[in-house]
């Protein structure tokens, strides 16, 4: 809400970890949420979205913890290799989601 609030931002990028403690799909809407104003084709509780995506978020290990096809035992949060379901549903971005580019402004 900072963010929001006092320097009036066009366009917000994190820089990973943006859904603590583990990834959940229970956490994201908490965590991130607070910044529906910018997401593009938000779906959560906390108001409307934007109408054209202004929120561009990047992966981070904690976005990885709680994935598709896990093989880890519980409470072991080394494996990878699936996909971070919670952050793809979340998010409209480009490319594959994972990685992407864009150009903001002329």
């Amino acid at each position: 809400q900072l963010v929001q609030r006092r320097l009036a931002a066009h366009a917000i990028i994190t820089l990973g970890d943006n859904n603590y403690p583990k990834g959940h799909p229970k956490t994201l809407d908490n965590n991130v949420g607070i910044y529906h104003d910018y997401i593009s084709g938000y779906q959560g509780t906390k108001g409307a979205g934007a109408d054209l995506n202004r929120f561009f978020p990047v992966l981070g290990n904690h976005d990885w913890m709680h994935v598709a096809n896990r093989r880890d035992p519980p409470g072991l949060d080394r494996d990878f290799s699936g996909l971070p379901s919670a952050y793809l549903d979340y998010f409209e971005l480009p490319g594959n989601e994972r990685y992407y580019d864009f150009r903001w402004g002329p």
